[in-house]
């Protein structure tokens, strides 16, 4: 009678089998393909059912898992669907999405209507609607800081009228006036405010500031007094330190205060080669911060400079506003821009449009402005708005107890053009410096007004910028008038 083959021998017959047909392998890995296969068509086999209840042992958890995820799925559909409806169509924490077309819903047939954004931004002076007595509040987070607008202390409810005719007295500065702000806005754990005896010399570097505006001169007037015997260059002309990208990490998440120490010592650390000279008592060498873009931030810019450097002065270049959108623009086609100009403009004044910027009440403007930084990446037309960001820094000055007479010059780049070296013989005089020649009298001719014109901007667009600037420029010097400001040249040119 035949014996039975055990199916160890019947796995080494196959293994033989297979040996003499496929290529030459190992018994081991044969077997391994043996038992494959096995599992695969012989039912009978015991590890086919240790593998089908380990993959049914499988299939519950994944089953139970998915069950899981849908119910945490549907419980967040159901959150967002409560409690969305009240933020929807509400700018965002860090952008702001603006579309080109909004649909507002007909109560007529039911349908939908398209109402197409306007093609053309009005050209007007902005119009001063009723005021209602709300103030806009501040939505989210931006590139320059997480607190709500209304938190700042020394906005004034002295917001100029588009026809710029407000020359009231301003309110005055409180005796403790520094010590609210710094309770508010600086960290002063393990520091002194203001620096001491000991550490005098940090009060010179940096000693002051050319916050801008951008395209405006700032970095020829930079490059004309690194050379001057009394200022030491920092590591770059521009540390652009302020801004959010380097700044966030001394900002306290809870209340949006200034981590002084930390600040500093990483500002001196990474911008400022401090020499033993520059470190002496009575040193008379200073360095300083020539970061344009400074100037345009001034919603949430000054109180960080401010608690961490309270004895600045500072510098501010201006320019014809059409000449420096010219000049932005030329600029951004360098980085890549490919709109023409006016479809550049456009999305600009659209933008402020949105904002509620062209049309804000005077109490309204601060918040407008704050969203409007928050929105826009360039800033093109909002960067030559000088008298809003002038009077905003003008305003954190005094909410420190200083003077903006004493503590700001503001000089045009047109006059630095038409008298380079009187006009910086003046900016010397403001910094107590010792006079010294202009050494690049040249570099100023660009700035000479009508740029825009001569290099070919077209006439109606140049006139619609005109038109538009008109009322700002008119309200800048009252600013100026009303801030008792140093200025270059004559005011009148303003």
């Amino acid at each position: 009678m035949m014996q039975p083959i055990s199916p160890k021998s019947e796995r080494e017959i196959i293994i033989r089998r297979t040996s003499s047909t496929v290529a030459p392998r190992s018994a081991s890995s044969a077997l391994e393909v043996l038992d494959i296969d096995a599992i695969t068509y012989d039912s009978k086999c015991p590890p086919m059912k240790l593998r089908s209840h380990q993959l049914a042992r499988l299939r519950n958890r994944l089953k139970s898992l998915f069950g899981y995820l849908c119910g945490l799925v549907a419980l967040v559909l159901f959150v967002n669907l409560v409690v969305g409806t009240k933020i929807s169509g509400y700018l965002g924490n860090s952008h702001i999405h603006l579309k080109n077309e909004t649909e507002t819903a007909s109560t007529k047939n039911g349908r939908k209507r398209i109402t197409r954004a306007p093609s053309k931004p009005p050209t007007l002076p902005p119009t001063k609607l009723p005021d209602t007595g709300k103030m806009r509040s501040s939505r989210g987070s931006n590139l320059t800081s997480n607190s709500p607008l209304n938190d700042n202390p020394w906005f004034e409810d002295d917001a100029l009228d588009s026809q710029a005719t407000n020359d009231k007295p301003l309110t005055p500065m409180v005796a403790n006036a520094s010590a609210i702000f710094t309770e508010r806005w600086c960290d002063l754990h393990g520091v002194d405010w203001m620096p001491s005896k000991t550490n005098i010399w940090q009060r010179n570097v940096p000693y002051f500031m050319i916050p801008g505006a951008k395209y405006s001169g700032t970095l020829e007037l930079a490059q004309e007094l690194v050379m001057h015997p009394s200022i030491v260059q920092g590591r770059s002309l521009e540390p652009a330190f302020f801004f959010q990208h380097n700044f966030q990490r001394y900002v306290s998440a809870n209340h949006d205060k200034t981590k002084v120490l930390a600040a500093r010592s990483r500002m001196y650390a990474r911008d400022y080669p401090l020499s033993a000279a520059l470190k002496q008592p009575k040193s008379k060498l200073v360095s300083f911060d020539a970061t344009p873009g400074y100037l345009f931030y001034s919603s949430t810019l000054p109180r960080r400079v401010l608690c961490v450097m309270p004895w600045v002065r500072m510098v501010i270049v201006l320019r014809n506003p059409v000449d420096r959108v010219w000049e932005h623009y030329q600029g951004a086609k360098t980085r890549g821009l490919t709109l023409t100009l006016e479809e550049w403009v456009d999305k600009e004044f659209f933008l402020m449009e949105q904002v509620g910027l062209l049309n804000a009440t005077s109490k309204e403007e601060n918040y407008a402005w704050h969203d409007y930084q928050r929105a826009t990446l360039e800033g093109a037309i909002g960067r030559s708005l000088y008298d809003i960001q002038l009077r905003q820094w003008f305003q954190a000055l005094r909410a420190i107890g200083r003077n903006p007479s004493k503590t700001v010059y503001v000089v045009r780049a047109d006059d630095l053009a038409l008298n380079p070296q009187k006009e910086y013989s003046a900016i010397l005089k403001f910094l107590q410096l010792t006079d010294a020649p202009l050494r690049k009298p040249a570099a100023w001719n660009r700035f000479l007004n009508n740029q825009a014109e001569r290099e070919g901007m077209d006439a109606n667009t140049r006139r619609r910028l005109e038109m538009f600037f008109t009322p700002y420029s008119k309200r800048l010097k009252s600013v100026l008038r009303r801030y008792r400001v140093r200025t270059g040249g004559n005011l009148k040119r303003f």
